[in-house]
This record gives structure tokens, sequence and C-alpha cells, in this order.
């Protein structure tokens, strides 16, 4: 008999009574129990109680909604798995069973509009998959890179191939027996297995256009060509061949519906209440979720890397939680370092870990900062469709073991091995300190004594050599001073022996005082005799010259007139014609000059004799004039010296040839001295390498010590022997059983490296079959957690972590699938940025819409669908969520603080620079000059610096180019997209400028200071620099590729830039990137409609359009001479401007017009508080950068 299953219950033991019957797991769960309640549909009172499945959940208390009863019950394994039956329950079960609130009728009501949004989308999509008959196949050419298929198929399936939704989309073929119809594509029924009719697909290429119209046949079908790009564009010929002729070409949706089934079994496990958690609780209302403890637990384990207080605080709050925990991350704030920290502490303790992401990227990002770390054993499972990242290749199932667990497990063993070796190193270090540490010890201060006695004796001899030194010095000088006196004896030059001389040689001074007054005494006498003679004898009167009176007046004029440097001239002449004169023997003027020379002779100069001679003649009353000049007498009291001048004089040589003599004795002592001083240098040179060879050895026998026994006895000084010994006796008694007990294990991890060093084929199956065992970290997209086989391996054993990152872009379904595999989970994100993408699987175009179709407005733009997927469910979480479960990363690393703030509006200015000012200045800076090269563009002058150093962010002005032209964007006609060529070719001549100041500060600095070069220092493993080109539109990338890089492959950009890694891409894929210098293209710039008055516009405009301020002032739009504002809503999404900016680290370009984006005032950022503000973002971000980074394209090109 069937009977119809109603509702679901858990049953477990209570949580304080599963301790004591020992019901818990080493990880704290307890078995958990899912009873129904079967109803006999044909007899409704016919129910029986049966248990579904028994798993394993961690149940710390009761809440509210549970039920305790007493009771035991006898349950028997029907089927060894799934199946029980009850052999005895409690006879009031049952009702006290049926009087519970029903969780899952809650939560199906909850999960009620999303199953309905998955069928609906399952539905839609199920029905645009397409295919046509391939009738042939054309292969790429030089002239033409891509394939034409020529195929068939019904005019329905037509409109569906040539809609613009389809371009760049992925092709494939696939053989017609998975067809019910070989000539018209109808998936068979038993091909709804989408996972394995994918596999039976090959890749075809992208879809590109349909060339042509197509061509009705006979039996109602159409032919056509389609254009479809290689599926490996550097390689054409890699592609369909003619063997695929006959097949169908697909646009296969398969993974969308694969996607859609796997979120759809999702939420019938969580209605089933399938999880290893209390998800259904808290997923609808996070307030629901158990609070943290006021006080976190400290980390228990090293963290692999320093964190900030807030990092700390994210990674010991997640570990803390028991159902879930929020970390909002804004760019650059370090949330893969705290998703690597808690995987670190949580495999530390023995936990198992989910790491998953709505995208691979995210995934492969914090895979990658395991870099041999024993303790996570990670691994990376993969769809097969998906593209692997480099970086994440080594965590692959086929990779892991030789790419990761091997060089893991060699690190640790070296690791270990050094341990070891260093604990057998210093047991035998304190074994040797032990035998000679003594010794030396004693050697060192015997010599230490001796090197101090040496010392002082060497101190001695110094101090008399010293004395000796100053009494031969004094000796030489009294010798000196000697012979000295003996010449001015010998020359009766008495006036030069000083006192000061004499005291010197050891002479009185008083003697030679003596014969120098004597001297004085006769000299004065015979002067004055001299005088006398010529007094009694004088010359006959005569005329004066006429010209000695003409110079002599001429000299009293000059005088007169303070003229005295004439008056020196003349006297000059004076003096020359008086010696004329005297040659002359003019009596007068002769006697007159000897007559006044010997005056002044005289120690008293008589003044009548000046007189005299100072006239010029004769005078008449000459005689009476002598009369007058009288002299006194001399002083006969001047006694004749004692001694002879003979006598000094043998004095004073008797005198200089003892203390010559004295001189050469001192000399010989000091000689002698020397010798002394020589002996003891050597002795002491001797004993004191003696000294430092004994503390030499001391300080090697304590450096080799462990630090444990050395302690603050790193040197040989002030060193406690005695307290050493100590030390060494404790470390010997702790550590002496664990290194011999080692010593096996030592020789085993030898032989284990030889091994590892090369490992063989066995020894890696080997590990590999280790490895599967003991993996305890795995990563996964959101999407590959929903796959049926491996969700199953993982369901009865949960992991005791789920981390799900990106969690912003993933919707509440994607979120459930890993979720369900966990006993808790932890949400990395930012609601800042992106949310979740809603695509609208019912877009049509004009031909596909039939007449009866009828539009599904749960699908259409604002509608309830686009509502449920686009609402950031984690921004809601962080609204209202307790404050012990979330926490905010502030403090950004990434950005160079003039970027962050272009970023910082939309976290109410809470953004911080972790780095430092002196880091910032050495860490962010890009090394780039760029200059006007020519006199063209606006006001600016060749040569004149466009871009510094010191400029982080710029914003180039691509509305007008060089010949006036307004530069609009386009929109190509088989999509919405749009694209700027502008902006493109601005962006190719930076680039072109960057790849050249590369080149040459490469050739200019030698490779080993690259890391040094505030440019050089950014390269990547390659030695380029990483760009990024970001824009908003899809379009505005393939125009890129066309134009700046001259339409060749991605991978040939290459070569175009060679010191330059250049990524162009739309701002979805970028979020989750950066790097070092980002350019972002705005696009929009909006068109001149009608015909002619784009001309019209730009002959308006020639005249200011270098004048920002004047174009700015223009309004009402282009007719008026002035730029409206855009229509556009990418530019006004709040989450896609904070991306697109905050992806740079060093320097960010904004290549847009500046006009048309400072006019859009209506970017709404909610805050944190739910409040909305209206931000005229754009304006602001202009105003930040300032006049002097706001650049005019046209100065460029």
């Amino acid at each position: 008999m069937e009977f119809r299953q109603k509702d679901q219950w858990e049953l477990f033991p209570h949580p304080d009574e599963a301790k004591q019957l020992n019901l818990v797991g080493m990880k704290g769960d307890i078995p958990v129990a899912i009873a129904s309640i079967d109803v006999n549909p044909k007899n409704p009172d016919d129910q029986r109680l049966m248990f579904d499945m028994v798993h394993f959940k961690v149940i710390q208390k009761i809440d509210s909604n549970d039920v305790v009863f007493q009771g035991g019950i006898i349950a028997e394994d029907r089927d060894g798995y799934d199946i029980w039956d009850l052999e005895s329950v409690p006879v009031e079960l049952p009702a006290i069973m049926r009087a519970m609130k029903s969780t899952k009728k809650e939560v199906n009501n909850r999960l009620a509009d999303w199953k309905e949004y998955l069928d609906a989308m399952y539905k839609a999509n199920r029905n645009n998959e397409w295919g046509a008959q391939i009738l042939s196949i054309d292969s790429p050419t030089r002239d033409r890179p891509e394939y034409v298929f020529k195929l068939r198929c019904t005019k329905k399936t037509f409109n569906q191939i040539n809609n613009r939704r389809n371009k760049g989309s992925r092709l494939y073929s696939i053989t017609n027996d998975h067809s019910e119809d070989e000539h018209e594509w109808k998936r068979k029924e038993d091909s709804q297995n989408h996972s394995a009719t994918r596999s039976d697909t090959q890749d075809a290429g992208k879809y590109m256009k349909v060339q042509g119209k197509a061509e009705a046949s006979k039996d109602g079908m159409v032919e056509f060509f389609l254009r479809v790009q290689p599926p490996v564009e550097d390689n054409p010929s890699i592609g369909l061949k003619e063997d695929a002729i006959g097949s169908f070409l697909i646009n296969d949706v398969s993974l969308d519906l694969i996607q859609i089934e796997r979120q759809r079994k999702g939420i019938e496990r969580l209605q089933e209440l399938e999880a290893g958690n209390n998800v259904h609780e808290w997923l609808f209302n996070i307030n629901k979720a158990a609070k943290n403890p006021r006080n976190l637990p400290p980390l228990e384990h090293e963290p692999l890397s320093p964190m900030n207080e807030e990092q700390e605080g994210a990674v010991r709050g997640a570990l803390a939680a028991e159902d879930v925990f929020l970390i909002q991350g804004p760019p650059g704030t370090g949330k893969t370092t705290v998703i690597a920290e808690i995987i670190n502490q949580a495999t530390e303790s023995g936990e198992r870990v989910l790491l998953a992401s709505q995208s691979n990227l995210a995934v492969d990002n914090a895979l990658g900062r395991f870099a041999n770390t024993p303790n996570i054993r990670p691994i990376r499972r993969y769809a097969q469709s998906a593209e692997v990242d480099p970086e994440a290749e080594k965590f692959l199932e086929g990779n892991v073991i030789k790419d990761f667990f091997v060089p893991s497990i060699r690190q640790h063993c070296e690791t270990e091995q050094a341990e070891s070796e260093q604990l057998l190193e210093a047991k035998q270090a304190i074994t040797k300190a032990q035998q000679a540490l003594p010794q030396a010890l004693a050697e060192m201060d015997s010599q230490a004594r001796n090197l101090e006695a040496l010392q002082k004796e060497k101190e001695d001899i110094l101090l008399e050599m010293d004395n000796q030194q100053y009494a031969r010095d004094m000796s030489a000088r009294q010798l000196n001073a000697l012979q000295a006196i003996q010449v001015h004896l010998k020359q009766n030059t008495l006036e030069g022996v000083t006192k000061d001389l004499a005291e010197v040689a050891g002479m009185d001074h008083s003697e030679f005082e003596s014969h120098q007054s004597w001297l004085r005494y006769m000299k004065e006498q015979d002067t004055q005799n001299l005088i006398r003679n010529l007094l009694d004898q004088p010359p006959s009167s005569g005329p004066v010259s006429p010209t000695i009176r003409r110079l002599e007046a001429e000299k009293d004029k000059a005088i007169a007139g303070e003229d005295y440097l004439r008056a020196q001239e003349i006297k000059l002449e004076l003096e020359k014609e008086r010696e004329q004169i005297i040659d002359s023997d003019e009596d007068w003027i002769q006697w007159t000059k000897r007559l006044n020379r010997h005056n002044k002779q005289l120690m008293e100069p008589k003044r009548e004799i000046l007189e005299l001679t100072s006239n010029l003649e004769c005078p008449s009353n000459l005689s009476d004039l002598i009369k007058g000049i009288q002299f006194s007498d001399l002083n006969d009291d001047v006694p004749p010296p004692m001694n002879s001048i003979e006598h000094l004089i043998t004095l004073a040589t008797t005198n200089a040839d003892v203390t010559a003599k004295q001189v050469q004795t001192i000399e010989t002592e000091i000689e002698a001295r020397k010798k002394e001083v020589q002996t003891n240098h050597e002795t002491i040179e001797r004993t004191k390498r003696k000294h430092s060879d004994a503390v030499q050895l001391c300080d090697a026998l304590l450096n080799d010590l462990p630090e444990e026994v050395s302690g603050d006895s790193s040197s040989s000084a002030g060193v406690d022997i005695s307290a050493l010994t100590l030390r060494a006796e404790a470390w010997m008694l702790e550590n002496n059983s664990s290194i011999e007990a080692d010593s096996i294990w030592r020789n085993i991890r030898g032989d284990w490296l030889e091994d590892l060093e090369n490992p063989k084929k066995s020894t890696l199956q080997d590990l590999e079959t280790m490895y599967t065992q003991m993996v305890n970290v795995e990563g996964v997209t959101t999407s590959f957690a929903g796959k049926h086989a491996w969700y199953n391996q993982h369901l009865k054993a949960p992991f005791d972590i789920v981390i799900i990152d990106e969690i912003s872009k993933a919707t509440p379904p994607e979120i459930l699938l890993p979720i369900l595999l966990g006993k808790k989970a932890i949400l990395v994100g930012d609601h800042r940025q992106l949310p979740p993408t809603f695509k609208d699987p019912t877009s049509k175009s004009r031909e596909e819409v039939q007449a009866d179709e009828i539009d599904d407005s749960r699908f259409s733009r604002g509608g309830k669908f686009e509502r449920m997927v686009t609402s950031a469910l984690f921004a809601e979480y962080f609204k209202e969520a307790h404050d012990s479960l979330k926490v905010t990363l502030l403090k950004q690393y990434r950005m160079h603080r003039q970027i962050m703030r272009s970023t910082n509006e939309f976290y109410e200015g809470k953004l911080e620079c972790g780095l430092s000012d002196e880091d910032q200045e050495r860490l962010k800076q890009h090394g780039f000059h760029l200059r006007k090269k020519d006199s063209g563009g606006t006001f600016m002058l060749e040569g004149s610096e466009l871009i510094t150093p010191d400029q982080h962010l710029v914003w180039v002005d691509s509305t007008f180019d060089r010949d006036g032209k307004y530069c609009q964007e386009t929109r190509p006609e088989t999509t919405t997209s749009r694209r700027n060529e502008r902006e493109v070719h601005l962006a190719k001549y930076m680039l072109d400028e960057f790849e050249e100041q590369i080149a040459a500060k490469k050739a200019e600095i030698d490779q080993a200071d690259w890391s040094n070069d505030s440019m050089l220092r950014h390269l990547d493993h390659e030695q380029r620099l990483p760009v990024g080109f970001i824009t908003f539109y899809a379009d505005q990338k393939r125009a890129f590729r066309e134009i700046a890089n001259e339409g060749d492959s991605w991978a040939s950009m290459r070569n175009r830039w060679p010191n330059l890694s250049v990524r162009a891409d739309t701002v979805d894929k970028f979020q989750g990137g950066e790097r070092p210098v980002v350019f972002v293209s705005m696009v929009t710039s909006p068109q001149v409609k009608g015909k002619g008055e784009k001309e019209v516009f730009e002959t308006k405009v020639a005249g200011y359009s270098h004048n920002p301020k004047k174009v700015a002032s223009k309004r009402n739009g282009f007719k008026n001479g002035g730029i409206p504002p855009t229509r556009t809503s990418f530019v006004r999404s709040p989450e896609r401007i904070n991306v697109a900016f905050s992806r740079a680290q060093n320097l960010l370009i904004i290549l847009g017009n500046r006009f048309t984006l400072a006019q859009v005032d209506n970017v709404q950022i909610e805050r944190d508080d739910g409040t909305i503000t209206k931000k005229a973002m754009y304006k602001n971000i202009q105003r930040t950068i300032g006049t002097g980074g706001m650049i005019d394209g046209r100065e460029m090109l």
C-alpha cells in the first residue's frame, strides 16, 4: 500500500544528554533523524511514523521552536542506508509532533517565489535552445579568419538564430542521434540529462553573424550562412571538420539548464530539511541566527601572515559563530587574507572547509594564498566546461599531488628535519660546552690578568720615557740658548741676550746688563765728542739752492691744502736734492746733516741741534747758536763690568759642551726605553691573541647553545657558569628523550626527502590515495556544490565551515547549494559592489515574436523576477544581522590614497589607508611621466607635463578631437551595447608611452635593482606591467581589440606591448581583480540627433571648446552649444562605478566626456542606516582630481 508523506520533523537527543551518552562527535555533532508521518490516502486514520534518514548535525542548545519529550525509540536499519523500521516509539510522540509548528511549511512559503522563478527560467531557457543542420563547412582563410557554416532549419528556428543576443555566444556541434528528427533539431527525451548530453558536444566557436539572407527550400525549411569565430583564435585550424557535416549546430543551453536544475534541487533539499545546519531558520531571517559571545576567543594557532585588528576580529568572529557570520570586504581591505586565515585556523584544529563562490576567480584567489602549507590540504573542483585559472591549476585533482601535496610534504619534512637537526646540534653543543667551556673561561681569565699586568708595565715604561724625553727637550733648549748667547757675545750684540734667553741658558743676566750699560756709556761719550768736534768747526755760509726753496714752498702749500700724498712726493724730491748738494760739497748742508745724524744717536737728542739743522741756510748768528748748545756731564757712577766678554764667551762655551753631553746621554736612555716598549708591545699582542682565541672559543660555545640555555649569555662577557650549567642540565632533562626517540624518524624523513625529490609513479599513487582521505579544503563554484554525485558524497559528513566569497553576486538559490553541506556558513562580500546579474531569457527579436505569443511580464525590466534577482541579499543580511555576527573591513591596502578618495563616497568616507605614509610613497608609485609631444591641442606648450609620478588619479577628456570634431558614442545595429573609439585611441596612445618608458627604464637599471624602482617593482613574473582596460560595454571591449590591438587576437597583444600585460574586459568580469595601472573607459557621450545637426553644433562650439567652464555653462543641449547629460543607467550604477574605479593600485586613468558625466547628479547610494543619498558622483570626482589632473585629450592626439 502506498502512503503519502505529509510533513517531516527532526528528532535528536537533548544536547546535554547526548554528551552523557557519548553521542557527540569529535566536532560537536549529534545524530539527527528525519521523521515523517505517512498517511494512507484511502484511509486518513491509517498513519505511520517513519525515519527517512539519519545524519549528524551540531546542535548546541534547544531553541524556542523545539519540544522536549522523554522516552525511548527503537529503530532497525532496513536497507543499511536510509530507511529505518520503528520497533518501538512513545505513544504520545505523534501527537507532540502534530502540535509543533511546521518549519517545513514556513520554508516552503518563503521559497515559493524562488521555485516559481527557477521553473520559469528552466522553461524559458529550454525554449531558447535552437539547432540547425550543418550542410557545409568553409574553414578560415588568411583573408577571412572565421568559419562559414551553411545551415538548414525551420523559419522559426532561423528567427531565433538571427537574434542579436546570440552574438558572441558559444556554439557546439552534436550528432543527430540526439535529435528525434535527423533533419530538424528536436532534443530526444532521453537527452534531458543535460550533463551527459553536454559531454557529447564539440566546440564549434563563437557566433558572429548571419551572412546574407536565408533562402527558402521546397520542404518549408530555410538555408543560410553563419559566420563563426574559431574556438581558438590563435589557432584557427582547431575547429569543426568535414566529418561534422550532417550533424547539428546548436547554441546548447545545457549549462544554463544544469545550473537551474541544481538550484531547483537545492530548494527541494532545503524543503526536506536536508542540511547539516540551521539554514532553514536564518536563510530568510538573519535575526534567527545564534549570536556570538561578547568576548571572542583568541586565535589558537599561529597566523599565516600578519593581520590588522579588523582582520583578526573578523577571523575570530567567524570561528566563534554557530550558524553564520558576515564579513564585508570593500576593495583592497584584505578579505582574501581573512578567508585564508579562517581556513588556516580551522584546518589546524582538524576541521574541514568548503570554499565556494559564484565565480571561479574568487575561489582561485583564495586558494592561491596557500603555498605549501602542510595543515591545509586543498583540492579544486572544476566543471569540465570551466576555464582553469593558472593560479589554481596545482589544486586540480590531477595536479594536486605532484604540484601541491608533494611540495608540501617535502617542505614539511625539510622543516621537521631541520628542527630535528637543530635539536641534535643543540645537544651536541651543550655536551661540548660542558666539557670545554670551563677550561676556555679559565684560559680567558688568565690571559686577561696577564694582559692587565703587561699594560701596567707598558704604562710605567712610557711614563719614564716621557720624563726622559722632557729632560732631553729641556737640555736641548738650554744648548740652543747657550749657542745663541755665544753668537751675540762674539758679535758684540749683547742687547740680543734677553733675560729669558739667559735664564734658559742658565747664566746670570746681570753680567750682560753690566756690559750693556758700560757700552752705552762709552758710546754716549763718543757721540758727544763727535758733536763737540763738529761744533768747534762750523761751516762757512753759503747760498741755499733755489730748487730746495721752491720744493720747500710747494711742500708747505701741499700740507696746507691737506694734499699729503703730494707733500710726501715733494719730501722725497727734497731728500734727493739735498743728497746732490752734499755730493757737490755744499758745506752747510753737509755739516748740518752730519750734526743731525750724531744728535739722533744720543740717548736724549738736543733740541737746540734739531732747530739749528732745520735751517736751510747758514744763520748769521751761528756762533751764538753753537754757544747755546750745552751737554750735561755723563754719570761717572757707571762701573766697568767685573768680567770681560772673553770670560763670558768661555763660560757659555763650557756650559754648552756640558749640556750637549747631557742631551746625548738622555737620547741613549730613550732608545733603551723604546726597545723595552717594543718588547712589551710584542708580548701584549701575543697575550691579546691568546685572550682573543679564548674569548672566541667561549663565544662559539655559547652561540651554539639553544637560547633556553644561553639566555642572556650570548657572549663570554659576564657569563655565569653556574647558572649556565643549571640551564643546560634542565634542557637536557627536557629534550634528551625526544632527541633519542626522533633519531629513527630522522632517518625515515631523510629517505622520504630522497624519494620525494623525484617521486616514482607508485609513490604518487600511494600519496594520491592518502591525500584523497586527508583533503580538508575543497574549492568549488556555488553551482558545482549542487552537483548530484558530489553533493551526496558530502551530505552525510558535512563540512565544519562553508565559506562563500563574492556573496553579493549570488542569489539565494545559488548560495543555498554550498550552505546545505556545512555546519555553519561564513558569507564574505561587499554589497557596495555588483549585485547578481539578471538575464532575461525571453527577450526576442522582432521576427521571433508570434501573434499568439504572450509576453511573460515577470521577466520584464523591473518585473518580479528582476527585482528578486538583483536585490542584494547580503545587503539585507548586513543591515539586519546582530552586531556580533558581522564585521566591516575598512583599512584598504590596494589603492593609493588619491584613488581611494574616488570610491570612498560609497563607504561614507570610512575607508582608511592601511599603509603608512612612508609605505604609501614607497609601494604605490607608478613612476610614469607623460609630456606633450607637439604644439597641437589647446593651450598647453610642447613639453608640458600631462601625467607626473605624483598624480595617481587623472581624467582624460574625450569630448573633442584636434580637428574640433565632437566624439560621440556609437551603437552597433545588432546590439544595445555601445562604443567610443576616441577613448580607445587615447588609451592606445598612453599604452604606447608606458611601453616605451618601461623598456627605457629596463635598459637603464640593472635587473637586480628593479625591485627598488618605483616603476619596475610592479612587473609580474613575466617582467611585464599588468594594465587593465575596463569598460561598462562589451562593444567597447571589441573596439579596443579592433583599434588598439589592430584587430589581432587577444593573445597577440603580448607581441604588441612586450613590456605590458594588458587585459581589456567589462566591469563585471573585472570584479575581484586588481592591476597597478587601470584605464576606465566611460564610453557614454550622447549622440547628436538629426541630419547636419552635429556639424552645426561643432561650428557653434568651436570658438570656446578649449574653455571647459564655458562649455559646461551652456545648457539645453546641443542646440544651445552645450552637451546634454547621458540617459544610460550603467554610469548611474554605484556598484559598477565602485568596482571599475577600485581595481587600480597605483594609477587610475578615467577616459570620458567630462561634460555629460558631470551632469549625472542622481547616483543613488544607500547608507549603512538604510537612508538613500543622491550624489553628483562624477562632478565630485572631477573636483577631487582638481585642475591639474583634468587633461584634455587633445593635448595627446
